[in-house]
């Protein structure tokens, strides 16, 4: 079973949604796509994002206009994993 680990964080300066993510299983890391939500202030509805899993530790990028409120990994639960996913310092 997939076990992810996720920090997210907003880079002001480059605009932009941090992701880091780990893959904690004993198992070879997992190649699948996978859905973020992003919820910003003042936007009715929740972004979603798609980013691909390869390797034990990634980081990702996502471009923004506004800092998130939230981040949701897989919010439709359409993967079978354990996650815990926080919210990081300001950068």
């Amino acid at each position: 079973m997939l076990k992810v680990k996720a920090r997210w964080s907003w880079d002001a300066a480059a605009r932009a949604l941090r992701l880091d993510l780990e893959q904690l299983q004993a198992a070879e890391p997992f190649r699948m796509p996978i859905e973020v939500a992003i919820e910003v202030a003042d936007e009715a509805d929740r972004r979603t994002e798609r980013i691909e899993l390869r390797d034990r530790r990634q980081s990702f990028a996502i471009p923004l206009d506004r800092e998130p409120r939230s981040v949701v990994l897989d919010p439709r639960d359409l993967v079978l994993m354990d996650a815990l996913i926080a919210a990081a310092g300001p950068r």
